[in-house]
């Protein structure tokens, strides 16, 4: 996400829009449209948090989104990978 920082002292964020998406098929559910609501999920500082936002507006790479709360830490099991290939 651009522009997020730890303080949120933006009330704006601007996120890529999903490589899923496709401007010229409007049934498509990647698409975002103005006023949904979304769960952001992204990994930082070692751990993975999630933040509620509303879509303010679609552009043709970016989508503009506004935080509805404040960030937080999603909640889970960690789990440590075991590599079984043949080389591990």
């Amino acid at each position: 996400m651009l522009g997020l920082e730890w303080d949120l002292q933006r009330s704006i964020l601007y996120v890529n829009k999903s490589t899923r998406a496709d401007l010229a098929n409007q049934d498509n559910p990647y698409n975002l449209h103005p006023g949904e609501r979304v769960v952001v999920f992204f990994p930082a500082r070692g751990s993975f948090w999630q933040m509620r936002c509303e879509v303010v507006e679609t552009q043709i790479q970016k989508d503009v989104l506004r935080p509805l709360g404040p960030l937080m830490r999603e909640e889970g099991l960690k789990l440590e990978l075991v590599d079984y290939g043949v080389g591990g």
